[in-house]
């Protein structure tokens, strides 16, 4: 174990506050349906959140990435790694202050409109060196036709 854990959700954006809180706008439940495919959505974004163990220290990559039905996504802006030797520093003075963990978040953006061209899974990893960790998942469908009755 790794000392990881992580939840990602599918939203239409984040804003960071200038209180330093984040406000998360248009959650996705976990199917987004569509009248006909292939649809756009209009703003498609991942957020994710990672409590990481104190008393640990990380030394492998640890990036974020997103797959529709098992290839990856394209996205706008580059999926960088999150810097070990910040959170290695916030570790050791979360582990002075007592505390036991410390959390961080990522986000992932997809290009505007993003095209979904037929029915799929869009998955959610954390990949920490060679593992990964399933943190979120989106289906997407056709919205059943209502049945005509006579």
């Amino acid at each position: 174990m790794n000392g990881i854990s992580c939840f990602a959700f599918f939203c239409e954006d984040v804003r960071r506050e200038a209180s330093g809180k984040e406000t998360v706008i248009g959650v996705a439940a976990d199917v987004m349906t569509f009248r006909t495919l292939p649809a756009q959505v209009r703003r498609l974004q991942v957020y994710y959140r990672m409590r990481f163990e104190v008393g640990r220290t990380y030394d492998k990559i640890i990036l974020p990435s997103v797959e529709l039905d098992g290839k990856p996504v394209e996205h706008v802006s580059p999926v960088t790694a999150l810097p070990l030797e910040m959170i290695n520093d916030v570790q050791l003075r979360s582990q002075q202050r007592g505390q036991p963990y410390l959390t961080s978040a990522a986000l992932v953006r997809f290009k505007e409109p993003f095209p979904v061209q037929g029915p799929g899974q869009m998955l959610a990893f954390l990949n920490i060196g060679e593992e990964r960790i399933l943190c979120g998942a989106l289906t997407f469908a056709l919205r059943p036709s209502p049945s005509i009755e006579t």
